[in-house]
């Protein structure tokens, strides 16, 4: 699992690797044993033709350190905050929200719990260049719960149209729209909110993709494309859980009548669908996009360019492309 497979891989090799990092098994791995896969990653990236660790053992060590270590302040990730806590943490979060009954204080009361998720996860996998106070976090929560209770609402009335439609899959659908809808609203302004200042004050651009890499100092375009890449991302990562599971669950009760009639054998079948996508909308979301990513020098501010080009003229090798963490 090289590190350019996240950049420079195919669809496919880079969805293999995103499951891999988010393998749930590395939940509670102890920080020696983090300590010990960040020292074997670091002497590969180093040495890339080296023989001292095998290929099984190179493999281990690579999945371990990006799976729980932050790439640019090299802090061990709080186990909740992994990708690897992604299933565990977001199944009953996003089976309360797909089973619960679509009035205010339930729709109010899951995107709590969610959006105070998602703080979290932005903050422990942000771009670590800009520090943000405990203030501007503490109103940034409050306004994403908001406007996700404001929307979730919303969509609640224009669903209340459709629940009685003799279609069941529409009914199906309009259900599962309205935590999407809330959901993509207020993760989205969540993002937007808690890493505003990488609009503001740029983010850092490095000469290669490694954390230890020289900076050519803070690029606003790079923290605009940051962002807009992973509010990409975000949008994606709910699809699959919210809408596919409402219309799995609308065609088997079709099929199999039986299903629909006993809560328990409806809630225990529910659940195993919500699983299922939930195991794959992660590294579903994270495919599209690097998690280093590239970006041509010649499309960034003067100053930056300036170091840079005076950093090709020390050295023999010419850098023309630049390099950040996205965050996630």
């Amino acid at each position: 699992m090289a590190d350019r497979v996240f950049i420079e891989g195919s669809l496919l090799e880079k969805f293999i690797a995103y499951t891999h990092v988010s393998d749930p098994r590395m939940l509670w791995e102890e920080e020696q044993k983090i300590r010990e896969a960040e020292k074997i990653s670091k002497f590969i990236e180093q040495n890339p033709h080296q023989t001292t660790y095998s290929e099984s053992e190179a493999f281990l060590a690579k999945k371990l350190y990006r799976g729980c270590v932050h790439p640019q302040t090299g802090d061990i990730i709080h186990p909740f905050f992994r990708r690897a806590a992604f299933l565990p943490v977001n199944i009953p979060i996003y089976a309360g929200m797909l089973l619960s009954p679509s009035t205010f204080p339930w729709i109010v009361f899951w995107q709590f719990v969610n959006q105070s998720y998602n703080m979290g996860m932005n903050l422990a996998n942000r771009n670590a260049s800009n520090p943000i106070p405990n203030e501007e976090i503490y109103r940034n929560f409050g306004l994403a719960v908001g406007v996700s209770s404001t929307v979730g609402v919303g969509m609640k009335m224009m669903v209340q149209r459709f629940s009685n439609h003799p279609n069941v899959y529409v009914r199906a659908f309009m259900h599962g729209i309205v935590p999407l809808a809330a959901t993509v609203a207020a993760g989205s302004l969540n993002l937007v909110l808690t890493r505003k200042d990488e609009l503001k004050n740029g983010v850092d651009v490095k000469v290669n993709m490694y954390a230890n890499s020289e900076s050519m100092g803070k690029s606003q375009v790079a923290g605009f494309e940051a962002i807009k890449t992973t509010l990409f991302s975000r949008a994606l990562m709910p699809i699959p859980s919210l809408l596919f599971p409402p219309l799995a669950m609308g065609a088997l009760e079709k099929m199999i009548p039986s299903v629909g009639k006993s809560r328990l054998v409806k809630s225990t079948v529910y659940m195993g669908v919500v699983s299922g996508t939930l195991a794959f909308a992660l590294p579903f979301s994270l495919t599209p996009f690097p998690w280093i990513c590239p970006i041509s020098a010649s499309k960034l501010e003067p100053d930056v360019q300036s170091r840079l080009r005076s950093y090709n003229a020390q050295n023999s090798t010419q850098v023309s492309k630049l390099y950040f963490n996205r965050g996630l």
